[in-house]
């Protein structure tokens, strides 16, 4: 017997309530709670799902799939498995759909045939885009439909290897209203349940709000296996697609591409670097996942015109830029606590690892004196409120990423036990954050 139930969920952190409430008491935010209708249904006659053997269950279905798009295989942990659910958010004209083209084209190289969805733009329109890039293939299929239910009934006659709905923000069941909270859901409900049962992979694609994250409650993420998103600045051709979740491989991973007439193309990293050093000037590498990526951080010093001097800090932590200066401040005498501080890293890449303390540290003390650090120079290591420095992880593989670009000399921690001998670079060992200064600045130390 079917059952009607009522419940409210928020639209912005997806908390449920059994009444209306003016205010989420998770999120605390004001009139996001929607009523939501479900029906649950008892049967009796129901047969219960059978448990296997752990051992008995085959897994030759659940193949990795290798696209032979570096920096998308790079996110996914080597490449897709088959029927996995992937959501891929992003600002609009970013360059979702023009990746997404691009991955349908690998799979179709592979032999494997792919249909793609698009409730935005009709199929001449996506063709159109696919010629463009040189993405067209006779194993992709392309159909303009919004409603999940013929979407879903599409996908049973064309029988796909793979499923690209575009976007999942504006698909429509019956009786609900489309883009909202309880619609997303339930489409994506369902969409996980069909690749689970059939053993296709979907790509969903997601529109992210004004805050930055995928639009509809948060619970969306946690229905799917991976989820992606492609950022980037507009005016710039720089992407960076990274993961933040992945049920079959490594999170955090990152692939940098650039957007070329010709579509997304794995960029050179190296480009983040300037030809040349300016004051307020530091190079270091961080660690994404396994790939170490050469970083130009960047500050600026200048007196203040208003009560409280500024802080702004971007692509960093806020927190530690501001312990960091404390501690040139107390710890190696530099007077910059009346001065505007701002500081970047460069590219649009934003990481809050703590080795990037020591060379935020060097950067800012460099738009201090208003002098640049010497040439082929560059910092690794975190800084402890001491003022000592303390040790990083994956020290080797940065290390051997800064010496593969030219850098001389790489000042590093001295806790930390290298065992890398290279002939291109000279590694420096440091205690303190007042030695490092002395070492670049013999007569600023």
């Amino acid at each position: 017997m079917a059952k009607k139930k009522t419940s409210f969920v928020c639209n912005n952190c997806g908390y449920q309530s059994t009444q209306f409430l003016g205010k989420c008491p998770n999120c605390l935010e004001w009139n996001t709670l929607e009523e939501v209708h479900s029906t649950s249904s008892v049967s009796k006659n129901k047969p219960a799902a059978e448990a296997q053997n752990i051992k008995n269950i085959s897994i030759d279905g659940s193949e990795r799939i290798k696209l032979g798009i570096p920096e998308v295989d790079r996110v996914f942990g080597g490449g897709i498995v088959r029927g996995s659910v992937n959501l891929i958010g992003g600002e609009p004209g970013i360059g979702k759909s023009t990746l997404m083209l691009e991955v349908a084209s690998a799979y179709s190289k592979v032999g494997k045939k792919s249909l793609y969805v698009s409730g935005e733009e009709s199929p001449s329109q996506v063709s159109m885009r696919a010629n463009r890039i040189g993405a067209s293939d006779e194993r992709m299929e392309l159909a303009f439909e919004v409603d999940l239910e013929l979407i879903l009934e599409m996908a049973r006659e064309c029988k796909p290897d793979v499923l690209f709905v575009d976007s999942v923000q504006i698909l429509t069941i019956e009786g609900g209203i489309p883009g909202s909270p309880s619609v997303v859901r339930e489409a994506t409900r369902r969409l996980v349940e069909f690749a689970k049962t059939n053993n296709i992979t979907i790509f969903l694609i997601g529109h992210v709000t004004k805050e930055g994250t995928i639009a509809g409650p948060k619970t969306l993420e946690h229905l799917v296996d991976a989820v992606s998103y492609l950022d980037g600045d507009k005016y710039s051709t720089l992407r960076i697609f990274s993961g933040v979740k992945n049920r079959f491989g490594p999170t955090n991973e990152v692939g940098i591409m650039e957007m070329t007439d010709k579509g997304l193309v794995p960029a050179d990293h190296h480009k983040l670097l300037s030809a040349s050093l300016e004051p307020g000037v530091a190079i270091t590498a961080v660690s994404m996942g396994n790939r170490p990526i050469a970083l130009e951080v960047q500050a600026l010093l200048s007196p203040t015109y208003f009560p409280n001097p500024r802080r702004v800090v971007t692509g960093c932590s806020m927190s530690r830029t501001m312990m960091i200066m404390a501690v040139l401040e107390k710890r190696c005498g530099l007077a910059i606590g009346k001065l505007d501080v701002f500081v970047n890293i460069v590219g649009g890449i934003s990481s809050e690892e703590p080795s990037l303390d020591l060379p935020i540290a060097i950067a800012i003390a460099s738009s201090f004196i208003e002098k640049s650090v010497p040439e082929g120079v560059s910092f690794i290591g975190e800084i402890g409120l001491t003022g000592e420095i303390r040790p990083v992880t994956n020290l080797g593989v940065r290390i051997k990423e800064l010496a593969n670009l030219g850098q001389e000399t790489i000042i590093i921690p001295k806790q930390n036990t290298t065992g890398i001998n290279l002939e291109k670079a000279e590694i420096v060992k440091v205690i303190s954050v007042k030695d490092v200064l002395s070492l670049v600045w013999p007569r600023q130390g």
